[in-house]
């Protein structure tokens, strides 16, 4: 049983139950996708990328297609407004 039939204690715990067999995995497997993927396209990915991170004062936290309109935006603020400025990229 699950769902709005439980009680929110016996629901949390249910959840909590499941995370051997399903979230624990879910670092490992995405890993191993990003690797196969890399291998076969020669582009290579992580769960977290960043971009002019390093020595960031301020990072813009996103992703999908936000991602490269902020890294324009770093430049432009690195540029033009001398901020040290880096985006992290939650894939």
């Amino acid at each position: 049983m699950a769902g709005v039939v439980q009680n929110q204690d016996s629901y949390m715990q249910s959840v909590a139950a499941q995370r051997p067999y399903f979230f624990d995995h879910v670092a490992g497997l995405a890993d191993q996708a990003f690797a196969e993927y890399g291998a076969l396209t020669g582009r290579d990915y992580q769960r977290v990328m960043s971009y002019r991170a390093e020595d960031a004062d301020y990072l813009i936290v996103g992703q999908g297609s936000l991602i490269p309109t902020a890294e324009a935006v770093a430049d432009y603020l690195r540029e033009q407004r001398k901020l040290k400025v880096g985006v992290v990229d939650l894939v």
